[in-house]
């Protein structure tokens, strides 16, 4: 996986561009050496020079547009066009008052320019400035607007919009204003988009649900942990979340994921069911959930390393993590390399890793024998809670700051709060969609909402008191490579003699 990941770093900082079909030949030529070289430690050497090769490959020919890609009918400069395409995810609202737009991805199969029509591919990003038209996912539309390329770097410390998109696959930017040409024309009928059209009907119904009976900061910050809806999370609210290292909470991920599964096991415990069927199930509704929530690569990630996870509990074996982190990134990254350079991507493998290692470091120092009795295993989950949070904040401390130029020590604290808080909202979250879509439990519904709303209320209150105190947020320089080799390099080396201590 190393060898991987490394290939398509080495690919994407030199930039070689044509000479995908060398290496490719080079990995077929490593796969026949596999087959005649027995030794094991040459063995190992080919199968990291292969995987390095697969890797750089794979980086090649993702960033190398086809011929009939959209993005090579589009320049810098905006140009009139009409595009005709399949809407591939769920519209969301961005911007305020005469800013407000719908944004969605368009698949583009057609494209009329400068009077001549010709077949495309790639996907588009719209922005639709108009309140009249309702895109919906499998739509077949007629588009117009000016297209362009993503805008890059402006300055080095800009925010590289271009490379974002890219890493989700999109190539080119569409802005459609409300006089601009807009045309339903069918709709996709194939089954994976008759699938997601139905969770996005169910999402959209959820939503309205929420709507009503929930007020303005509680309905943003249910809509996000629930139904992956983050268009409504004001900038002081995500600033707050930033400041105290729980922005976590507002993007669908693995925890929201983990309670999510273990709901769904403890609802199907309930009626005895085999323990295949029981794994089988909560894999199907831990997928369900991730494209109900917008089917964002964090929620993908999540509901893979689950799914491994689980088809281990249904084979009666031990999961080995490890493994499973290892075989999710790969999934991942071999068919979008880019995904390797976004935040979510790093710093959610990173969390994981945390646990898995730096943890028993931390329990060391924070989990002791605590007794038997309420009071006694009240006092041992505060201390493992501490010691989790605390070694994964050890664990992301520097790419943290790299991304968001900021340290957050009370992040050790406020996830104290915030874990508990997430589980109660996604159990909440979930009971008033159903009371809210019942009629005849309205009351239900309206008894929920004011929950939620108290709890939302008091829990950003709390937030807001942590981050006043004094250094709960250091705001830093982004650290250089050297800086963020030599942390990772030290962590390691003292894991591993913590490691050999505890052996000895």
């Amino acid at each position: 996986m190393i060898g991987f990941l490394s290939g398509i770093l080495i690919a994407e900082k030199t930039g070689i561009e044509n000479i995908s079909i060398l290496i490719f030949g080079l990995i077929l030529l490593l796969f026949a050496l596999f087959l005649s070289i027995r030794g094991q430690r040459i063995f190992l050497i080919l199968l990291c020079a292969f995987f390095l090769l697969l890797g750089a490959f794979r980086c090649i020919s993702a960033r190398n547009t086809q011929s009939h890609d959209i993005s090579n009918f589009a320049d810098k400069t905006p140009e009139k066009v009409l595009v005709y395409g399949t809407v591939a995810n769920d519209p969301e609202w961005k911007g305020k008052s005469y800013m407000c737009r719908q944004v969605f991805t368009l698949r583009a199969e057609r494209l009329l320019s400068q009077e001549k029509e010709r077949p495309v591919t790639g996907n588009v990003e719209i922005g639709l400035y108009s309140w009249k038209e309702q895109p919906e996912v499998g739509d077949k539309i007629v588009i117009g607007g000016r297209i362009s390329v993503p805008p890059g770097k402006r300055e080095p410390s800009d925010f590289d919009y271009g490379r974002y998109l890219r890493s989700r696959g999109i190539t080119a930017v569409l802005r459609s204003a409300e006089k601009d040409h807009y045309m339903k024309t069918g709709l996709d009928s194939s089954p994976s988009f008759m699938i997601r059209r139905s969770l996005s009907e169910v999402r959209r119904k959820s939503y309205h649900t929420i709507q009503g009976h929930l007020w303005p900061r509680p309905k943003a910050l249910i809509s996000s942990v629930v139904l992956g809806m983050r268009g409504e999370i004001d900038e002081e609210m995500k600033e707050l979340f930033i400041r105290t290292g729980t922005l976590h909470m507002i993007a669908v991920s693995g925890l929201h994921v983990g309670i999510v599964a273990l709901i769904i096991m403890g609802l199907l415990r309930l009626l005895y069911l085999p323990r295949n069927a029981m794994c089988f199930l909560t894999v199907l509704g831990i997928f369900a959930f991730a494209v109900l929530t917008g089917a964002r690569p964090s929620a993908v990630r999540a509901a893979l390393m689950g799914a491994f996870i689980l088809f281990g509990m249904a084979l009666e074996r031990k999961p080995d993590l490890l493994s499973v982190l290892v075989l999710s990134a790969f999934i991942i990254t071999f068919f979008q390399p880019s995904q390797i350079f976004r935040a979510g991507f790093i710093l959610s493998y990173l969390a994981v890793l945390s646990i898995m290692y730096i943890t028993p470091f931390t329990d060391r120092i924070f989990v002791k024998d605590s007794g038997a009795g309420r009071s006694y295993f009240l006092c041992g989950y505060f201390f493992k809670a501490v010691s989790v949070s605390l070694a994964v904040w050890i664990g992301m401390l520097p790419v943290i700051a790299a991304y968001f130029g900021i340290v957050t020590p009370s992040v050790v604290l406020a996830n104290l709060l915030a874990v508990p808080v997430l589980t109660l909202l996604v159990v909440l979250g979930g009971g008033l969609i159903l009371a809210g879509s019942a009629g005849f439990l309205a009351p239900v519904a309206f008894l929920i909402a004011g929950t939620i709303n108290i709890i939302v209320l008091y829990f950003i209150r709390t937030l807001h008191l942590i981050s006043l105190v004094p250094f709960s947020f250091i705001r830093v320089p982004a650290p250089g490579l050297m800086v963020m080799t030599v942390y990772y390099a030290v962590l390691v080396s003292i894991l591993a003699a913590f490691g050999r201590d505890r052996q000895t």
